[in-house]
């Protein structure tokens, strides 16, 4: 043997142990972390089961029940229902079934009409995982009223306001990012077997590909009496990431090539245009003339990795995954609300935008390019992203949003049912599920599974 050749089979050598001895630790922590989030995932429900069960919400402070104006009634405890479910609790699913089939699926209550769409997908994964026929009716009833309510008759656009499912009554104007929750229709038909659902949402879509902005964008906000335009300016990266994973789960579901074509078609668009190659970002732009209005950036843009993957852009997914991180996690991994990318600084303008709010759009992208890239610098962030929760949110009784730069509480003492539905279970697949099982796994943007998770 050579002399460099010895030194090779060293070199080797001494690389394979070193790794050898670094890869335990790196294992032994995730294995800790993974360890923690299924305790605090007990923890969780455990509070909620004993000192505010049947509330709209949990104060995280005081264990107290809170019928906080934007919870939908019981929920926190159907937001419960995926966790429930990964970890094969069904004596937790038979106590919210039983308690949701005395819960009015329409109440005589006026909200916000996306609310309402949370509770038709709480009903669906409900009597996904029961088979339970009370819920099924109850899903049908309220899909029924959103169905024939909610849309203009002779634009055929969702109107996206205020929203009295017993009355019908609704008001508001369309958002192209309606289509993320829109898809919880097509969902219904592929259910019930009926068209119908599915059909509105399409000629919704079809109004608004015919009222492109010049771009090729649709417009942030229409009029939907005439499909005009109330509005020109969008944060693209927030808004198309919504309408183009609604579009592209929307085509998993039913297979109709329209709403796959539909969610590509714009996303080019919105490379050509808002794109910018210095940071890696979307732009906030005027959707007629291109032009950027400013600098600023919502957090929830980083759902658009989750579209991109879909369509198999996975290096352009991980890009703009690794942007954003550069640019949000500045205070200890809390992320504000919305930052100017370019000072990476929030507006003062804005107190809100100071708020770290729990979001699961991070984890839901992580867990998407994870199971595309089996990189796993990822799980190491969101180890990091997990632990900076537990450090600043923790409460006696649950988890609280805080202001990013001083770690006082917001004004609502609310532990956020997205965090419940989302955040944690989407950090429990992580750290749970091997790479194969994550990829199968499609969830609606509640949280809830379509697929994947039978």
């Amino acid at each position: 043997m050579t002399k460099l050749g010895f030194t090779l089979i060293v070199y080797v050598m001494v690389a394979l142990l070193l790794m050898s001895c670094a890869f335990p630790q790196e294992k032994g922590a995730i294995n800790k972390v993974a360890k923690e989030i299924e305790e605090e995932i007990s923890w969780s429900w455990s509070n909620y089961r004993n000192y505010a069960w049947g509330a709209r919400a949990i104060n995280p402070i005081t264990g107290e029940g809170t019928e906080e104006y934007f919870n939908i009634p019981a929920d926190t405890m159907l937001a419960y229902l995926p966790l429930l479910h990964l970890r094969g609790d069904r004596n937790g699913i038979e106590a919210i079934l039983d308690y949701s089939t005395r819960l009015d699926p329409t109440p005589d209550e006026k909200r916000r009409l996306h609310d309402w769409f949370k509770y038709l997908a709480y009903w669906q994964f409900l009597y996904r995982i029961t088979g339970d026929r009370r819920i099924y009716d109850r899903m049908v009833e309220l899909g029924d009223s959103i169905c024939d309510n909610a849309f203009n008759t002779s634009t055929n656009l969702f109107l996206e306001g205020d929203f009295n499912p017993k009355t019908g009554t609704v008001s508001g104007n369309f958002y192209p990012n309606s289509f993320t929750y829109l898809l919880n229709l097509v969902i219904l038909s592929e259910m019930t077997d009926n068209p119908k659902y599915k059909d509105k949402v399409k000629a919704a879509l079809d109004t608004m590909d015919l009222n492109l902005a010049k771009t090729g964008l649709p417009y942030p906000e229409y009029a939907p009496e005439d499909a005009s335009a109330v509005s020109k300016t969008m944060d693209v990266c927030a808004v198309m990431s919504h309408c183009c994973e609604g579009l592209i789960k929307s085509y998993i579901v039913s297979g109709d090539e329209t709403f796959r074509d539909r969610a590509e078609k714009y996303i080019n668009a919105a490379y050509e245009n808002a794109y910018d190659t210095k940071y890696n970002l979307f732009q906030k732009i005027d959707v007629d003339t291109g032009k950027v209005v400013d600098h600023s950036l919502l957090v929830y843009g980083e759902e658009m990795v989750v579209p991109l993957i879909l369509l198999g852009m996975v290096e352009e997914a991980e890009t703009l995954f690794y942007s954003f991180l550069r640019h949000f996690h500045i205070y200890d991994w809390m992320q504000p609300e919305a930052i100017n990318y370019e000072t990476r600084e929030y507006d003062a303008k804005y107190p809100q935008w100071r708020e770290f709010r729990l979001r699961p759009e991070i984890v839901d992208a992580a867990r998407r390019l994870y199971a595309a890239t089996r990189n796993d610098e990822i799980i190491f962030k969101m180890q990091e992203y997990f632990l900076a929760m537990k450090r600043y949110c923790k409460r006696r009784f649950g988890y609280i949003p805080v202001y990013v730069d001083t770690n006082e509480e917001v004004a609502h003492k609310v532990q956020p049912s997205y965090f419940i539905a989302e955040t944690l279970p989407g950090l429990y697949r992580l750290f749970y599920l091997d790479s194969h099982h994550l990829e199968s796994i499609l969830l609606d943007t509640w949280g809830m599974p379509i697929k994947g998770e039978e």
